[in-house]
């Protein structure tokens, strides 16, 4: 459809430069512009075309004055414009003899005499275009070939409104795109980086967010909170959008230093805490910094797993480093590796495996009273009081344990190998619900 439409709207243009002036139609530099659209450099290009072809100053700017596009020009100019045109004027643009007007305008607080052509489609002027005037009759031969010039940048604009428009419509999925795959191709970092207006190819730290437990109401006067915070403490130098109900914020480190941006998502976590409603918990998580591979899926499952990990602790309120996760990270490398993966599943299958299979067979609670005893460093009356049973039924409960799994629970080496054989199950049970990442597993 696009390229029907930019086929469509070059048969324009070439025809009304044949109305024009058949010489313009056959005109090298005209083709050139057009050409330059349909290659996608868009009025960028055809503005510096433009100024290479002249040697004048070149500008486009919208109907207000706003500098869209500049050749000619050292830095980005200010220009003062006053000029209102009257509609009746700009009307005449779609007559059969285009509107034309030579003005003077204040480039950089200096006087800038110009050629003004407008720009727009079906009787709608949305920009001008403004060329450096020269002597009479140099201007004369200008004429036409700034009007041409003129459809072809109304072509460019329109193009561009389009792409931005899917770019908006679809910005989200751009980022998500980058986030859940682990190939991070040149071209999707350039995409999501023109939808979001941040350069993706720079290095970004990757935080998420959870509030939790909490009504609606209170989810989103929390995420007003974590947004307010970030646009305070950060300003423009992060992003933040909503994934499965959780805050995925990417933010690049300033200057370089991540340390400095850990602390401030640190103080971004402190000054939310603080005024977040009573009962309500808040959990945030960062990636790996000390991982030198910059890759935003790898931070985004960094981030994912460290959350989980905190919203399974007990405490109320905590801000987890993927990097200080000790035993937790060490597993999390090993069983997101596809040449590890069987090996964990054996040595998990082989200390506990049993002890589930034993259960599902028998409709019995072995399983969850092992968890518990090992969570309380195998105190038993402590246990039993929160199994809400009798110290002997734990006493024997743990009996049938050790002779189901051969093991004696009295030795720290076998305590240790059990404690790790859950940690493992517990990082795979998080891995199988975020299946889409760790498809091997």
């Amino acid at each position: 459809m696009l390229a029907e439409y930019l086929q469509e709207n070059k048969n324009d243009a070439l025809s009304y430069a044949r109305q024009q002036d058949d010489r313009l139609s056959r005109s090298n530099v005209y083709q050139q512009l057009i050409d330059i659209v349909l290659a996608g450099d868009g009025a960028a290009g055809i503005i510096e075309t433009i100024h290479n072809e002249t040697n004048r100053r070149v500008l486009l700017i919208t109907t207000e004055g706003e500098v869209m596009f500049y050749a000619g020009c050292p830095r980005p100019p200010k220009l003062g414009w006053p000029v209102s045109f009257p509609p009746e004027q700009a009307d005449q643009f779609a007559g059969p003899v285009p509107w034309r007007e030579k003005t003077i305008a204040r480039v950089d607080g200096a006087g800038f005499e110009c050629l003004v052509v407008p720009v727009g489609r079906q009787n709608e002027v949305t920009a001008y275009l403004l060329v450096g005037a020269g002597t009479p009759n140099q201007d004369d031969q200008l004429w036409e070939l700034l009007y041409a010039s003129a459809r072809v940048l109304a072509l460019a604009l329109d193009r561009e409104k389009m792409i931005l428009s899917v770019e908006k419509k679809y910005k989200t999925q751009f980022l998500l795109d980058l986030l859940l795959h682990q190939e991070q191709p040149r071209h999707k970092q350039e995409l999501a980086s023109r939808a979001w207006g941040r350069d993706l190819t720079r290095p970004h730290l990757i935080f998420v967010a959870e509030c939790s437990p909490g009504q609606l109401r209170d989810q989103k006067n929390c995420t007003r909170m974590i947004i307010s915070n970030l646009e305070q403490l950060a300003v423009n130098n992060f992003i933040h959008l909503l994934h499965r109900d959780r805050h995925v914020i990417l933010l690049e480190p300033p200057g370089g230093d991540v340390q400095a941006a850990i602390k401030l998502m640190r103080n971004v976590y402190k000054q939310t805490c603080i005024r977040m409603p009573e009962g309500l918990r808040l959990v945030l998580a960062c990636q790996s910094v000390s991982r030198q591979e910059y890759n935003l899926a790898q931070g985004y499952r960094e981030a994912g797993y460290a959350l989980e990990l905190g919203l399974a602790g007990k405490e109320s309120s905590a801000f987890i480093n993927f990097d200080e996760l000790g035993i937790y990270g060490l597993l999390y490398g090993m069983c997101g590796n596809r040449s590890m993966t069987s090996q964990m599943s054996s040595f998990w299958g082989h200390k506990l495996g049993v002890l589930v299979n034993y259960d599902q067979l028998h409709r019995t609670e072995l399983y969850n009273s092992l968890v518990n005893y090992l969570d309380n460093n195998c105190n038993l009356a402590l246990t039993a009081d929160k199994l809400y049973i009798h110290p002997n039924t734990l006493r024997y409960r743990i009996k049938k344990i050790e002779k189901l799994l051969k093991i004696d629970l009295s030795r720290l080496e076998c305590v240790v190998e059990i404690a790790l054989a859950f940690k493992i199950d517990q990082v795979k049970k998080w891995l199988l619900s975020n299946r889409e990442m760790y498809p091997h597993v």
